[in-house]
């Protein structure tokens, strides 16, 4: 039983599919076929993953984790006759799972409008294939490695439309909220739009209750197989996450890390919520048993989609998951942050609808941030659009300019490159950011609503690679925040109710009261792991120095390794602060997965020709 997203390609209803499905070959691979007995999905699911339902004019499949219910399986039914649309279906099933349908003529893939779930799709012997997996569509296809996302990935933060954007030349995303639509002949396909954003109306009580079902529906959507793990932090993301697999489960495992830093209250916070819940077994990891951060850069990395900085330290991020008592699934609580902390461009959108309330926020904002009055007065009044905004972070990105935290007032969070990219490597960021401008608006109208989507889905991008990581280490992880419902629950809400600046995550504490104990609702504090980020650089700076000797990024000419090397190797210590680990990790991501690619091992029931690089 695996619990985890697997891989599975999607084959349109033609003869030539045959040789596709072909190339991958293992007794573990489960099929769905039409009528006509071609292949229609072929790949590795559990069965409680599965709902289906095949007519002789239609067939509808859900693969992943989502409700059960005879509702469920009703609406189903209903898509697969023709009773509803296939928009109904994905818009009505709690969990995180992919949609897959045919009426009879055309073939429909989609995954979430979150991100969590994507697909994608290329041309191989004339015929259009679609999976849940770029690596293992680019090996299908024999696709060859981009260099030009390469350079984009070493940015701190890639901006839509470009996050998107597969690895490999000749794979295509379908992009989060939109879904593929094959053609009749299998050769040709079409990207149509089938999610948008709520509008930020209800009110913070009406949402709250919205919320708290979306996340018992969320959870329901993954028990019932087996036991439960999760982590404990303490926080507000994985606490309220524990309280709702107790109320729904027997028992269940929990893992809380302590950390090194004396200043760090995570621990006394998870004691005291273990200890107000029944059936927990829960599984403390002491500091000494927890790896430094970087210790883990000379092991070869699990081949993923795209580099992301989870693909760093394994042993640290799976500490303890051999002590999860047979645990089936372990459900994390990742995406609080990109939920309950809305972006601040809110309080621009909000000048004209509530400004009073509007402006409290901003002063309030300011004083946090230490904004000077005239540059958050600039930032507020610069009226532009999203096509300019991009332009703007290109030339941002190629004169180098910083990033600045009154800059979260816009659209989105300005990308900056490493100082030691090379200047190739510079000239490509920028070229591909002034030419997204030029192509697809943005995720909303309102800036808030833009930057609340493009966080989200930038929150699933790492988080799905952590799941594919944790997948191949043994125990599939699941993160409910980022179900659908649940995005749509929280964004419903209206942004300065959702949160403000004298209330930490307000709206999943409104939405927890009479689930969680009170006096845990109580927390203002956030622990973080910087010190062991910056302890860990000192320890292994050797070993992450080595890695630039014979760097595949190098290679590539998009970094300076030699630069990078000897800011690793000054003498008193690594020269960099904790704004440059971020992109020191970035870059670390980039080059741990290029050499996962060069030298990448078969997955089951992957085709036997890998990718060209």
């Amino acid at each position: 039983m695996r619990h985890g997203e697997g891989f599975f390609i999607v084959l349109p209803d033609l003869i030539d599919s045959f040789a596709v499905a072909s190339r991958l070959s293992a007794s573990e691979l489960k099929r769905i076929s039409y009528p006509s007995g071609n292949t229609f999905v072929l790949g590795l699911w559990d069965d409680h993953e599965l709902s289906l339902t095949k007519t002789r004019d239609g067939i509808v499949a859900l693969i992943g984790a989502h409700t059960r219910s005879s509702a469920t399986v009703d609406a189903v039914e209903r898509t697969a006759l023709g009773l509803q649309s296939a928009d109904e279906l994905a818009l009505s099933v709690a969990g995180s799972y992919h949609l897959v349908s045919w009426d009879g003529r055309r073939l429909r893939v989609q995954g979430t409008a979150s991100g969590m779930r994507r697909m994608y799709y290329g041309i191989t012997d004339g015929v259009v294939v679609a999976c849940n997996r770029a690596d293992v569509l680019a090996s299908l296809c024999g696709a060859s490695l981009n260099d030009e996302q390469l350079a984009l990935r070493l940015m701190d933060y890639v901006p839509y439309p470009l996050d998107t954007v597969p690895m490999w030349h000749g794979i295509e995303a379908v992009p989060p909220g939109s879904y593929l639509d094959v053609r009749p002949n299998g050769r040709s396909a079409t990207i149509h739009c089938w999610w948008s954003p709520p509008d930020p109306v209800v009110s913070i009580s009406e949402g709250a209750a919205d919320l708290r079902r979306a996340l018992q529906d969320a959870i329901a959507a993954r028990v019932g197989q087996g036991t439960v793990s999760c982590d404990l932090s303490g926080g507000l993301d994985s606490t309220p996450l524990c309280y709702l697999i107790a109320a729904a489960t027997r028992g269940f495992v929990a893992r809380t890390i302590a950390s090194r830093d004396p200043a760090d209250d995570d621990m006394a916070w998870a004691l005291r919520a273990a200890a107000s819940m029944d059936g927990i077994d829960h599984v403390i990891i002491s500091p000494d048993e927890l790896p430094l951060s970087y210790s883990g850069v000379v092991v070869p990395a699990v081949p993923v989609d795209e580099p992301a900085p989870t693909l760093l330290d394994l042993s640290r991020q799976f500490v303890g998951f051999d002590r999860l008592s047979g645990a089936v699934v372990h459900i994390t609580g990742n995406g609080g942050d990109h939920l309950f902390t809305p972006p601040l461009a809110h309080c621009r959108d909000e000048l004209k609808r509530h400004p009073f309330v509007a402006i409290r926020h901003l002063r309030a904002h300011r004083i946090q941030e230490k904004w000077p009055i005239r540059t958050a007065i600039v930032e507020l009044l610069r009226n532009e659009s999203y096509a300019k905004w991009l332009a703007r972070a290109a030339r941002g990105v190629r004169r180098k300019t910083s990033f600045s935290t009154h800059q979260l007032l816009g659209w989105d969070i300005a990308p900056q490159m490493p100082p030691w990219a090379s200047d190739d490597a510079r000239e490509i960021a920028a070229v591909g950011l002034r030419e997204a401008s030029r192509h697809l608006p943005a995720l909303s109208r309102r800036r808030g609503v833009h930057a609340d989507v493009a966080m989200i889905q930038f929150g699933t991008r790492t988080a799905r690679i952590l799941h594919q990581l944790s997948e191949a280490n043994g125990l599939p992880m699941q993160s409910p925040y980022f179900d659908d419902r649940v995005i749509e629950a929280s964004l419903a809400v209206k942004p300065l109710e959702r949160a403000s600046p004298w209330e930490f995550k307000t709206i999943i504490k409104e939405a927890m009261r009479d689930i969680v104990e009170p006096s845990l609702l109580t927390r203002q504090t956030k622990g973080n792991g910087d010190s062991d980020k910056i302890g860990g650089l000192r320890t292994y700076s050797e070993n992450v120095a080595a890695l630039w000797t014979s760097s595949e990024l190098a290679r590539r000419g998009l970094i300076e390794n030699v630069q990078l090397a000897d800011r690793l190797n000054q003498p008193g210590g690594p020269d960099f602060g904790i704004d440059q680990v971020a992109l020191l990790d970035t870059t670390l991501a980039c080059e741990l997965w290029l050499r996962s690619q060069t030298h990448r091992p078969a997955r089951r029931g992957e085709a036997i020709d890998h990718a060209h690089t």
